[in-house]
């Protein structure tokens, strides 16, 4: 059905999966599917033969499945567009024909037994005949790219296996910029919302969640460059990218083995300027602020113990290799603030944490901890 290969963006949510999308937009050797696709849990948890019943049903058409049903649906759009006014102040909108898109998908997709490559093509095909921003045919492009944050770095070694010359790209954030950014994209879609408090995440409090999140992500994303191989899985820091995103684009490209255009430093989505979807401040281009800006927002965001507990949790990770990390208080210096609510935390959360003992991290467990928090995700995502 198709020559091109694919690439896949993977990376934690708010680390730069979207601006590095936007980016690779511009190529013309590229054509970036606009949504998170959610292709991968829905392929490898779904049994073999439920696959078909799935994906003609809902797969393409439940927004719980994923953000390709925007794409199929005109009424999710328009609510997805609503949304992204409300909570960023953008103006989000896709040139895509949405009735088109779902009957091309189904048409493309067939009734026997999809394999994830065929989803994959009935998505890209889908999108070619129902954009008027992407080209028409089939060998005008190399790459088909996808992104889902999250996702992606834990299906990334099965994948590998079922799309022999797929690539990846993983983009690693600073934890706290990334801190700062989900909590206050949190904060605000709360407010929207008449809540109070930040939500919990993947069953743990705020800040838990949000450490373990980018630990397993960074953990996955180096047993992947160590299992499928450099040439195949491909690193790079989000501080990097804004900062020389000349550079970063160029040496993409080379790996990529396509040539380098200078529309690569101007985020656009279906050939559209897009503007960052920076939590602070949105703008257009590339964010160079956007590395630095948790400096003066850490503290303020935060209270001691959130921030006593959130520093331990990175200082005992993988995050230690990358980043200048700001070192833990002793013990003792920090043994009264396990009993200080995290800032915008639930009075129920805070009071599980004191109670079973959850709350801070001794220097002796951490390695427990870390190890623990690499594991658990991955195999609450795949199910494994």
């Amino acid at each position: 059905m198709s020559d091109w290969q694919y690439l896949f963006i993977a990376g934690a949510s708010r680390s730069g999966t979207t601006l590095l999308m936007n980016l690779l937009d511009g190529h013309p050797d590229l054509v970036v599917f606009p949504m998170e696709h959610r292709v991968f849990p829905g392929f490898f948890r779904t049994p073999p033969e439920n696959r078909p019943a799935y994906f003609h049903g809902s797969f393409i058409e439940d927004r719980a499945a994923g953000q390709q049903s925007i794409l199929a649906s005109k009424a999710l759009h328009d609510k997805y567009r609503e949304r992204m006014e409300r909570e960023l102040g953008i103006d989000f909108f896709l040139d895509v024909d949405h009735e088109k898109f779902l009957e091309t998908y189904r048409k493309t997709l067939g009734p026997s037994q999809p394999t994830l490559r065929a989803v994959l093509d009935s998505l890209m095909v889908a999108l070619l005949s129902s954009s008027r921003a992407v080209p028409k045919t089939a060998d005008s492009f190399r790459y088909a790219v996808f992104k889902d944050p999250f996702t992606t770095e834990f299906f990334a070694q099965e994948t590998a296996k079922e799309l022999p010359k797929s690539r990846f790209i993983h983009i690693i954030r600073n934890p706290y910029a990334r801190y700062c950014s989900v909590k206050r994209r949190n904060i605000r879609t709360a407010r929207l919302t008449q809540r109070r408090f930040v939500k919990r995440v993947y069953y743990r409090d705020f800040v838990t969640g949000l450490a373990e999140e980018s630990i397993a992500s960074l953990g996955s994303a180096i047993d992947n460059r160590d299992s499928i191989g450099e040439d195949r899985y491909r690193l790079i820091l989000f501080e990097d990218l804004v900062a020389e995103p000349d550079s970063v684009m160029r040496a993409a490209c080379a790996w990529l083995e396509v040539p380098f255009h200078d529309n690569l430093t101007s985020p656009s989505k279906l050939g559209s300027r897009m503007e960052s979807g920076s939590s602070f401040a949105p703008v257009s281009g590339v964010d160079s602020e956007a590395s630095s800006r948790w400096i003066r927002h850490f503290e303020s965001m935060t209270s001691s113990s959130e921030r006593d507990a959130y520093n331990r949790y990175m200082a005992a990770s993988d995050f230690a290799e990358l980043y200048q990390l700001i070192p833990p208080e002793s013990s003792e210096q920090s043994v009264l603030k396990w009993l200080i609510p995290y800032r915008n935390e639930r009075v129920r959360d805070y009071l599980w944490r004191v109670m079973t003992r959850q709350a801070r991290i001794s220097e002796s467990a951490g390695p427990a901890v870390i190890e623990s928090m690499k594991r658990r995700l991955p195999k609450l995502i795949t199910g494994n």
